[in-house]
């Protein structure tokens, strides 16, 4: 989401997204245990796992994005404030260029439980 509300900052689009909730919720694992258990689930076994994703160049992070974090946000533009959006969000993360390429770090929360 920093990028995403980098590119709406540097874009001074805040009044256009000020009214839409985020398409995504992050509860935290002892929460998401709790939906399971509270849903008739058993044996609830809730975790994180660290990822890294390492993109050679700002097309490849701009490929990955459009093909998901960006489509609630690109469908509120017209076309030519989408290309700007999408370049704004890329560029963001440059922040992460190492001497390897751009490497982004993020967690991934799983869950496995069985119906009680």
């Amino acid at each position: 989401m920093e990028n995403i509300n980098g590119a709406i900052s540097l874009l001074r689009l805040e009044s256009k997204f000020k009214k839409m909730e985020s398409p995504w919720r992050f509860p935290v694992k002892e929460e998401f245990a709790g939906f399971l258990r509270d849903a008739g689930f058993a044996d609830v076994n809730v975790f994180y796992k660290d990822y890294m994703l390492l993109f050679e160049s700002i097309n490849d992070v701009l490929e990955w994005g459009v093909s998901a974090a960006l489509r609630p946000f690109l469908a509120l533009l017209s076309e030519s404030k989408q290309e700007r959006f999408k370049y704004a969000f890329a560029m963001g993360f440059e922040n992460y260029r190492t001497k390897n390429g751009i490497e982004f770090n993020f967690r991934r929360l799983y869950a496995f439980a069985e119906k009680g």
